[in-house]
């Protein structure tokens, strides 16, 4: 609704709609403002403008949007999207990278108190610190006393006064399964135990 009033938009009653969003929550729009004139790159389209709480987006064009040009070409080497309108070819470019800005802890309160859209992007820096410089030094101090008994342990663990095992029926022979029965990130979990084992000669 801020947006709408920002820039003088009248929504009417008639918007009933259902989106489900990245998190997987489900929002409702009960309004919208009809035939709203929007121009991308000097190119003007008219489009139906659903209301939706989205505090940080002032407008998303879905898939009813992109329906209404038929077939669209992407170019993401270039960042073109291409297609026709009103028998016009229209190409419309994304951000070039000159147009990338990286800010400082300062601006980007700035930005975010006043609710602006923003791309963050993890960059790769030459200088990293490490997990040992990341730790307040008391804590350090601690694991390295303690490094033989908070060191992670390999193989199988030392003989005990009482070792347990899990009896098996009479004739039971181990569980076997192929790997592709099983789903793909519990495959990738197996094969990764099964790799660590035979690291440490467990198996």
């Amino acid at each position: 609704m801020q947006t709408t009033q920002r820039v003088n938009l009248l929504p009417d009653s008639n918007g009933k709609l259902k989106v489900l969003v990245a998190l997987g929550e489900k929002l409702i729009s009960l309004r919208k403002c009809s035939q709203v004139q929007l121009k991308l790159q000097k190119v003007s389209f008219f489009i139906d403008v659903f209301i939706l709480p989205l505090e940080r987006y002032d407008l998303v064009l879905g898939t009813q949007w992109l329906r209404t040009h038929g077939p669209i070409q992407w170019n993401f080497e270039t960042l073109e999207m291409t297609f026709w309108k009103d028998a016009y070819e229209v190409t419309l470019h994304g951000i070039s990278n000159s147009h990338n800005k990286v800010s400082d802890t300062m601006p980007f309160n700035k930005i975010t108190k006043k609710q602006l859209g923003i791309v963050l992007q993890l960059i790769k820096g030459e200088e990293v610190l490490s997990r040992k410089d990341s730790i307040h030094f008391p804590v350090q101090q601690l694991l390295d006393d303690y490094n033989e008994i908070l060191t992670k342990p390999e193989g199988l663990p030392p003989p005990r006064s009482q070792d347990y095992n899990i009896p098996m029926q009479p004739g039971c022979g181990p569980v076997a399964t192929s790997l592709y029965r099983y789903p793909h990130f519990q495959k990738h979990k197996i094969e990764k135990q099964v790799r660590e084992m035979l690291e440490v000669g467990i198996i």
